[in-house]
């Protein structure tokens, strides 16, 4: 065979060239991969970690997610430890993995299965970001156990009156349950002639982990210029607890003064006359047809309408058709949707006296949102041969149920008027009835037993009219009150 003849000793060193060429590849490989491992941040590719919160309060078992932000650009590998050993705390997961601009997150939860006493314990957890600096959460658990974990709150316990003016604003007390029990409670009072308390909830029964709260307030309808004192006592057991004990107890004071008799002033008073007219500039609205579906046929007008906030609805009373007749179904718009919802049919009136279990037919009706007690409350009105009604009723939208709150005998009588509500009480105003025009000033609180909650205020300056428009004011706390008959 011809051709050149390779020595063995170069053909070995060629191998081993080969060999030791190979071995750098594979080392200078594996250095990458570690430096690639090891620093997250290489060629300036980094992640970044952000926590939602670096302490968490934990009354008695209970649990909090923790939510953790990726703003960087590069994956974040994430794993949590406690700093020293507890066995009343546990994570839902010690590790994972967020992508650029992504959320992950961990529950933490707290136990008192394996402790003994009372007190606060407190550890603290890492968060560990591969590659980023160590964050810290405090953890810290109040353990409480029986009645000392209810907890009983109150906005405040002193009501105050100046007669002619409008009733007191309510107080809430609020009871929260984490005794990890049913709490049974009752609120008991010493003599007692004005305070008024309703629960939201309407329910005595408070699960673990839930609270109650108490609208407290003071009826002062025909009370003399005085102090008034009531002790406000709330009992509670828990579970097959037989006796009941002391939660709190409350000292309640309403003060009633006379009204103050207006002062003249004795400066003069000079009207300022502008030396220009101030420009009005009428923001840009577009006003458009609402979308509606499954609208009401009937055609109306004296009808009654208010926003339902807690439904983001309109809500639309009765009125009177265009063939005369009095009507009283009851309509919800839902603004979202455009679509209409007949919440009460139309019914036929009932006997006289009665109150039936919906609202007369009725137009002119003063209605307005209890935003309190997220109902309507409905006063008066005109049936169509112009008989007056003084009636109160509410409406509750979440069960669509009317409920008479009175059928007779309310204070401010027989009337069709107009009515507001304050944030705290319905405001009515003047008005009509069988014998005229009407000037005098209600004022009506919910929670009242039936329609105990009316007392009179100052009758309107302006003199009896019907028909005007009411609007308040709740920035400055006023009653704004435009035209009328």
């Amino acid at each position: 065979m011809s051709g050149e003849k390779v020595h063995p000793n170069k053909k070995n060193w060629r191998r081993s060239g080969l060999l030791v060429l190979l071995a750098l590849l594979l080392v200078a490989s594996s250095m990458v991969g570690i430096i690639w491992f090891t620093n997250s941040c290489l060629l300036g590719i980094c992640p970044a970690m952000a926590l939602n919160t670096h302490n968490v309060l934990f009354h008695n078992s209970d649990s909090q997610q923790v939510t953790i932000h990726n703003t960087g650009r590069a994956d974040l590998h994430w794993t949590v430890s406690l700093v020293s050993n507890v066995t009343w705390l546990r994570f839902s997961s010690q590790e994972g993995i967020v992508h650029p601009g992504k959320t992950g997150y961990f529950t933490i939860s707290s136990s008192v299965s394996n402790l003994a006493n009372d007190g606060a314990y407190t550890t603290d957890v890492q968060v560990i970001g591969q590659g980023l600096p160590v964050q810290n959460i405090t953890v810290t658990m109040q353990v409480q156990t029986g009645l000392a974990a209810v907890d009983v709150q109150a906005t405040g316990t002193d009501f105050s009156l100046v007669q002619g003016k409008l009733q007191p604003a309510s107080q809430k007390i609020t009871i929260t349950n984490r005794s990890g029990q049913t709490l049974s409670w009752l609120a008991s009072f010493s003599e007692n002639t004005w305070l008024v308390i309703t629960t939201l909830d309407h329910d005595n029964a408070l699960k673990n982990g839930t609270s109650d709260v108490l609208l407290v307030t003071a009826n002062t309808q025909n009370l003399p210029p005085n102090t008034y004192t009531v002790v406000l006592t709330l009992t509670g057991s828990l579970g097959k607890q037989s006796e009941p004990e002391v939660l709190h107890s409350f000292v309640m004071n309403l003060h009633v003064s006379s009204q103050a008799s207006s002062v003249t002033p004795t400066g003069t008073v000079t009207q300022v006359t502008p030396t220009t007219q101030p420009a009005f500039q009428f923001p840009g609205y577009n006003a458009q047809a609402a979308p509606s579906t499954n609208a009401p046929v009937t055609r109306r007008s004296g009808h009654t309408m208010v926003w339902d906030a807690r439904d983001a609805s309109v809500l639309v009373f009765g009125g009177l058709d265009d063939k005369g007749k009095a009507l009283n179904d009851l309509w919800a718009y839902n603004t979202s949707t455009g679509n209409w919802t007949e919440l009460t049919p139309p019914t036929v009136a009932p006997v006289a006296g009665s109150c039936d279990t919906t609202p007369a037919p009725r137009m002119d009706a003063a209605m307005i949102w209890d935003s309190i007690h997220q109902q309507v409350l409905l006063y008066g009105g005109m049936d169509a041969n112009n008989n007056y009604f003084g009636d109160l009723w509410s409406f509750d939208p979440s069960a669509k149920v009317w409920t008479a709150l009175q059928c007779s005998g309310n204070s401010p009588g027989a009337r069709s008027s107009n009515a507001v509500w304050d944030g705290q009480h319905m405001l009515l105003l003047g008005g009509v009835n069988a014998s005229g025009l009407l000037k005098d000033f209600w004022s009506y609180t919910p929670g009242s037993s039936g329609g105990n909650g009316w007392q009179q205020l100052a009758d309107a300056p302006m003199g009896p009219r019907a028909y005007q428009t009411l609007v308040w004011d709740s920035t400055d706390s006023r009653l704004y009150v435009f035209g009328g008959l």
